[in-house]
């Protein structure tokens, strides 16, 4: 699967949750099937409903699992769902990696079922194996989405970028940040400007006019335009941080646009 344009910068990571999702798939179509078509498998149903429900849940929650990631893994390239890598580590950080520790005490409950039980199915043998393998994919995933927290694109889209980033392209020389100032050379080429509180005005002009020469429709032009307008009046109001996060969200779908102005509208914050 190609990886959206907009997240080139952390695709070596986005294509390992690729791969993430495609054993997930794999363990939906194939393993978790298999195992539950075992003929012995039936045999839970002979038990007591204290002694077959434990085991059950092996299959209902190692199989759900299996489908949700499987499909999420992937959800990164929807771009309407998911605008920024932010917001889509966010939805994935919310889901059952939130509750490893639950399928952690799943696969413990049933494993002292089977102990206590004199025999019990082979197939729930192997679904507990494939059970903590999942568990063990999603400790993978959470490494994943951390080492993703600490790119460079992730923390231009919070706010967090260190103003020594360069942009692919792009030289960046900022000097006292205190005082809001710094020359930020928008291209490798020297058309910069001197980023001061009294110049302002000509960054988000600048925006605007590559907005203008881009090649996106008119009705996409008219709406990126009122986004720069709503942030630049937001930074003359004070809250331009709390703004700059929702316009990173907002311009997502033409982050290639607005890319060479991120360095000087982030030495704002």
């Amino acid at each position: 699967m190609e990886i959206r344009k907009d997240l080139e910068p952390v695709s070596q990571h986005l294509q390992r949750l690729l791969t993430y999702g495609e054993v997930f798939h794999q363990n939906n179509v194939k393993e978790w099937s298999d195992l539950c078509s075992q003929q012995d498998f039936d045999k839970i149903y002979q038990l007591s409903p204290d002694d077959m429900n434990p085991l059950e849940e092996i299959y209902k929650t190692g199989r759900d699992l299996a489908v949700h990631m499987s499909q999420k893994l992937q959800a990164f390239n929807y771009a309407e769902d998911y605008p920024t890598l932010s917001s889509y580590i966010e939805s994935l950080s919310k889901g059952w990696l939130a509750e490893i520790d639950i399928l952690e005490n799943i696969s413990q409950t049933a494993k002292d079922k089977c102990s206590e039980l004199k025999s019990y199915p082979w197939a729930i043998k192997a679904m507990l194996v494939l059970f903590d393998k999942q568990i063990d994919l999603l400790r993978s995933i959470r490494t994943t989405l951390d080492i993703m927290k600490i790119s460079d694109l992730y923390k231009l889209e919070n706010g967090e970028l260190d103003m020594s980033f360069k942009y692919p392209n792009q030289t960046t020389n900022i000097t006292n940040i205190s005082n809001v100032s710094g020359k930020v050379n928008y291209q490798s080429e020297d058309h910069s400007v001197n980023i001061t509180s009294s110049n302002v005005g000509q960054l988000f002009s600048d925006i605007n006019n590559a907005i203008d020469q881009s090649n996106i429709n008119k009705d996409e032009k008219q709406k990126l335009s009122t986004l720069v307008s709503e942030l630049e009046k937001s930074h003359s109001k004070g809250n331009f941080k709390e703004n700059y996060k929702k316009f990173i969200q907002d311009v997502a779908s033409h982050i290639g646009i607005i890319a060479p102005f991120l360095p000087a509208l982030s030495n704002l914050l």
